[in-house]
């Protein structure tokens, strides 16, 4: 009687699960299409100053040190899991975790905007290594971006709120990213040192994973560099549309972290596509020339695209040549 009345409570959570997915995936599509409406709007009305690109040497120089800087970022996100992958203990080279992570970027361009996270663990499955502690690390990976975004988020619009020259925000907004960093750091030590029931049967760990406070803070803190290299990308693309440095250049990753946040919560969109140029167009615009922002957010994407196919052809390349073996 016992077990009928388990999997009527199990088939009941399940059929609510199938009643609710439908739901958001129909509003995250709402989302999205009113995003891209926003941005198409505004594209259109700033037409002139958004097809009217003057391709200077500068321009071109720019779009170079961007496309580094995106490239450069996507490496340091490689490293950084990978760096995880070894707080966690699972043996893998550096070869072998740039060449899973570039491969399974590609997959953020299929519709959903979370098969390049699963994509990681089939082909870290096939490689052999530890699966649940692969899906772990992923999973913090992830939250860890989102607190370093949020902090960052955070920061920019106190400052962004009031006189830019007012000392006492930038004093606020620092002291807001420290205690972001040092909250997430002692929340995330604690539940991996003392891992509760159902995350040890969900991921079937067999032990707790103790990590120092300096190991997770300095993972935050690699976030929070990713971001910034994503934001100079973006500030290049400024420099070069405009002639000259844009204002309220500190804005600029913030302005990137939101609209990363944005593409990252509302599933619906591949990559953000739309979400995150329309949050970027919205955020920068009081501050630095709509046309010159609008532009400089599509040439981030197309960038963005180059950046991705690149690092997929040297994870493919990687992947079919022998590697090192892991210590």
């Amino acid at each position: 009687m016992q077990k009928s009345d388990s999997h009527g409570g199990a088939s009941s959570n399940q059929r609510g699960v199938a009643y609710w997915k439908p739901i958001r995936r129909f509003l995250a599509l709402c989302a999205t299409v009113l995003c891209l409406a926003y941005f198409g709007v505004e594209a259109a009305r700033y037409s002139d100053a958004v097809m009217k690109l003057r391709w200077t040497w500068l321009l071109v120089a720019t779009m170079s040190g961007a496309l580094l800087m995106q490239i450069g970022c996507a490496l340091l996100d490689a490293w950084s899991w990978r760096w995880l992958l070894k707080l966690f203990e699972v043996p893998t080279t550096l070869r072998q975790s740039l060449a899973v992570f570039s491969m399974a970027q590609a997959a953020k361009y299929l519709p959903g905007n979370i098969a390049q996270h699963v994509g990681r663990v089939v082909l870290a499955r096939q490689a052999g290594w530890h699966s649940e502690r692969v899906i772990l690390s992923v999973l913090i990976e992830n939250l860890f971006a989102l607190g370093a975004g949020g902090v960052l988020s955070v920061s920019g619009l106190m400052i962004s709120t009031g006189p830019i020259d007012d000392s006492r925000r930038l004093i606020v907004a620092a002291a807001v990213m420290t205690l972001g960093w040092l909250v997430m750091a002692i929340l995330f030590r604690r539940t991996l040192a003392d891992p509760p029931m159902f995350l040890r049967k969900c991921l079937t760990l067999d032990a707790p994973l103790p990590i120092s406070h300096r190991d997770l803070v300095l993972y935050l803190g690699i976030h929070l560099v990713s971001f910034i290299f994503m934001g100079c990308s973006l500030i290049l693309l400024l420099w070069g549309l405009a002639g000259n440095c844009p204002p309220a250049i500190w804005l600029v990753p913030c302005g990137v972290a939101v609209a990363w946040i944005a593409g990252f919560v509302i599933p619906g969109a591949p990559a953000g596509l739309g979400i995150r140029e329309a949050v970027l167009t919205l955020f920068l615009s009081p501050h630095i020339e709509i046309g010159v922002v609008i532009s400089a957010a599509l040439l981030w994407r197309v960038i963005s695209l180059v950046a991705d196919a690149f690092l997929a052809g040297v994870g493919f390349s990687l992947s079919r040549t022998p590697g090192d073996t892991p210590a």
